[in-house]
């Protein structure tokens, strides 16, 4: 009699183990980032050889970091169901659009909420869950369902092909070495104009210089100043007309 129940003890034991394994949660992942590219790049205003005029007070030569980025949206071009575990099911439209995202920052993925109608069910009694369309080899076309956080793959019945659309935005590159010449006017025959150096887009200059150059009345007045060179073609109270033949070659630890 005790080896009997010593038996059914032990089965209900290895079942009740069994049923946890089976219910266990499939191991976390970490989460998506959304794909952005970015470039920075340096731009010179103006272009070298144009004429080119400027007012009193207005730069007359810039340097500035401008920096671009690129998000992307993924758009699957098919209708896709896909069984996933406990009782989620994931449903979407061809045309169906969303952020591309990245796992492990290189395979593309396209997610999507309960709110939004795309899938339903109760996963681990969390029903705050995004379910996703994932590219495992990324041939660009999703393979299969996956849950952001979760690193468990339900492979689609047929691939899916997805195109993606890009988004620029630039802006103004705060970390980076931005100059600005300013024509501040003619006195006394001379031409005058400011040197400004910003860095790490604070407002007040970390370098700057106030100049003067005579003015040649028989022709254009040629200015140099750290490997800038200016034409200046006209100058009067009104503005100044001039052409930038150089760019400037200082860097920020660099001094004049």
């Amino acid at each position: 009699m005790m080896n009997t129940h010593l038996t059914l003890r032990n089965f209900l034991i290895a079942g009740l183990s069994l049923h946890s394994v089976a219910s266990a949660a499939p191991q976390r992942a970490g989460t998506p980032l959304p794909k952005i590219a970015t470039e920075v790049t340096t731009t010179i205003k103006p272009a070298l050889g144009q004429v080119s005029k400027a007012e009193i007070g207005s730069p007359l030569y810039v340097v500035q970091s401008e920096k671009k980025s690129t998000t992307y949206r993924a758009v699957i071009k098919q209708d896709v169901q896909s069984e996933m575990e406990r009782g989620y099911k994931l449903a979407l439209k061809a045309g169906f659009a969303s952020d591309l995202v990245l796992r492990n920052k290189t395979v593309p993925m396209i997610c999507t909420t309960a709110d939004s109608g795309g899938f339903k069910g109760l996963l681990f009694g969390n029903n705050n869950v995004s379910a996703c369309l994932v590219d495992r080899e990324g041939k660009g076309v999703f393979d299969a369902s996956t849950f952001a956080m979760y690193d468990v793959y339900f492979p689609l019945a047929s691939p899916v092909e997805y195109s993606v659309e890009g988004t620029d935005k630039v802006e103004a590159y705060k970390d980076a070495f931005h100059v600005e010449v300013l024509y501040q006017g003619v006195s006394k025959g001379e031409v005058k104009i400011a040197y400004r150096e910003f860095m790490n887009n604070m407002a007040r200059p970390a370098f700057n210089q106030d100049l003067s150059y005579e003015l040649n009345p028989n022709g254009p007045t040629k200015i140099g100043f750290k490997g800038l060179r200016l034409r200046v073609l006209k100058a009067d109270s009104e503005g100044i007309e001039y052409i930038v033949d150089q760019a400037i070659t200082t860097t920020p630890a660099e001094n004049p």
